[in-house]
């Protein structure tokens, strides 16, 4: 943990107690530190292809964790788990009527024994924002083949393969993935894929002028008024296939006792993850009896995310047809139909993540993603 102390000197004294706690800042902080490289190659190669082929590496120390305060002043160190239920017993307050504030948890005759343990109990807590603390590391693998324009033909395919381990997740909330942690004096304990890990990622895009119509490779001395119909045809598509996020499972209640922000559940040590279509198994997306909600007083054994099971991945495919003709010289008519998720393919949602709902843990509730299409008029002038 990083030192603290108050804008006004060492925390201190027995009758400070604001109440809902007091800000600090960092004696021993740090900027953020990133640092990148990376390594391609280039070549250009027969039919006026480009292809890449590259390694990318990132390594990030001191960021900032989570969104939300930190209560240091709440976190116990683990050892304390073994004191069990006589955590969370009322015993005689050592400060009770040296606290004027009436709303202090501190101004009653009794007093939940874990807050006694912290580092200064004197105060209800002390809250720190950001703390820059996480750490990341990413590694990936590049590729792409770009068909540079000719022909009426301009293609681009990228893949990247690549892993992002951290053990925290982001400044801001992302996939609920912030103020979980069970044990703060162990960072490297809630090192894992990261919430927002994409491990493989396909993307092609392009667009083909098809070669019919007035000055084209195929009709290309036809009457204007039949080129108005056939000539000046364009078909475009980007396509996205995508692994999905990480699942993150959640204990769905219970406490420590030490006062940490979360608890993460409990497997059986077996792998939970089912093979096959997603449309066949969205009423047990994952083994379910693999996972167990962890007792009061201890740490569950799951990690932050999940390394071999994540939610569904993407799959889409835009397309589009456009027609461009010109009624005067300086000027295009251009007609558009546009299609969103061309084939009509479901977009799942996560399943259920919380081991005690039975209703809905590991199941997958809803999809969306229907097909959507448009036509516009584009006037280039």
């Amino acid at each position: 943990m990083l030192p603290l102390g108050s804008a006004n000197g060492p925390i201190s004294g027995k009758n400070t107690d604001l109440g809902g706690g007091v800000g600090s800042y960092f004696i021993a902080y740090m900027n953020p530190v990133v640092q990148q490289w990376n390594f391609n190659i280039q070549q250009q190669v027969k039919g006026n292809w480009l292809i890449q082929v590259g390694y990318l590496g990132s390594k990030g120390q001191h960021l900032p964790d989570g969104e939300s305060n930190f209560t240091f002043n709440e976190l116990l160190p683990g050892a304390n788990l073994s004191k069990g239920s006589a955590l969370v017993a009322q015993v005689p307050n050592p400060f009770y009527g040296l606290i004027q504030n009436p709303t202090s948890i501190y101004a009653q005759p009794t007093i939940q024994a874990n807050y006694l343990l912290s580092a200064n109990p004197q105060y209800q807590s002390v809250n720190a924002f950001r703390v820059p603390e996480a750490n990341s590391n990413y590694q990936s693998f590049i590729a792409s083949a770009q068909h540079r324009y000719r022909g009426g033909l301009s293609l681009l395919v990228s893949f990247t393969a690549g892993k992002l381990l951290d053990d925290a997740s982001q400044v801001v909330t992302f996939e609920g993935a912030a103020g979980v942690k069970q044990d703060y004096y162990c960072y490297k304990c809630d090192k894992s894929v990261s919430s927002q890990d994409v491990p493989k990622r396909l993307v092609t895009s392009g667009n083909y002028e098809l070669p019919v119509g007035r000055g084209r490779h195929y009709l290309g001395s036809m009457p204007k008024a039949l080129d108005a119909v056939l000539g000046g045809w364009q078909i475009n598509a980007i396509n996205v296939f995508a692994k999905g996020l990480p699942l993150q499972i959640g204990n769905g209640g219970n406490s420590t006792g030490i006062l940490s922000p979360g608890i993460y559940a409990t497997d059986n040590g077996q792998n939970p993850a089912q093979g096959g279509a997603i449309g066949n198994r969205l009423n047990e997306y994952l083994v379910q009896s693999d996972f167990s909600q962890t007792p009061n007083y201890t740490f569950g054994n799951v990690g932050r995310f999940l390394p071999n099971v994540r939610g569904p991945g993407q799959h889409n495919i835009d397309a589009s047809l456009f027609k461009s003709f010109k009624p005067v010289e300086r000027a295009t008519l251009q007609l558009r139909a546009e299609a969103y998720n061309f084939t009509n393919s479901p977009t799942w949602g996560g399943p259920g993540t919380t081991v005690n709902a039975s209703s809905t843990f590991g199941i997958v509730t809803s999809r969306s993603g229907n097909r959507s299409m448009q036509m516009a008029i584009k006037l280039i002038f």
